[in-house]
């Protein structure tokens, strides 16, 4: 079985550490591509193709629905989870495509386990 290949946005470098360290100890998933900078994660899809885009809903200038927008009108089977402290926004990011939405706090367990679960739902 392959690994599922991640491509982790998200403007704060710390959480960025914190989700490479959760993804780097699963055993069927692989970290292939992370900015920090919001103008390269179209760059960065279309060049390492991953199977998953992780992005932090409160990413600057550009937000997290903005950049999913933009990913899914150039590659629209390319799913995406929005990462977020707002509960609320759950069924907000859904209703606009995100295959799923993680609020703070993001266990290991949660990410892992939604990467796997939509990862798995992916054609090949």
């Amino acid at each position: 079985m392959s690994k599922i290949s991640v491509l982790v946005a998200d403007d704060d470098s710390h959480m960025m550490q914190y989700y490479h360290a959760i993804l780097d100890k699963a055993d069927d998933i692989r970290m292939v591509a992370a900015t920090t900078v919001c103008s390269r994660v179209l760059f960065l899809v279309q060049e390492m193709t991953p199977d998953i885009v992780l992005i932090d809903y409160a990413m600057i200038p550009i937000d997290g629905f903005q950049l999913m927008a933009n990913i899914h009108a150039e590659f629209p089977e390319t799913p995406v989870i929005l990462l977020g402290g707002r509960k609320h926004l759950r069924s907000s990011a859904i209703e606009k495509g995100a295959a799923d939405y993680l609020p703070v706090p993001i266990t290991p367990r949660n990410l892992i386990d939604a990467i796997q679960r939509i990862g798995k739902k992916k054609p090949l």
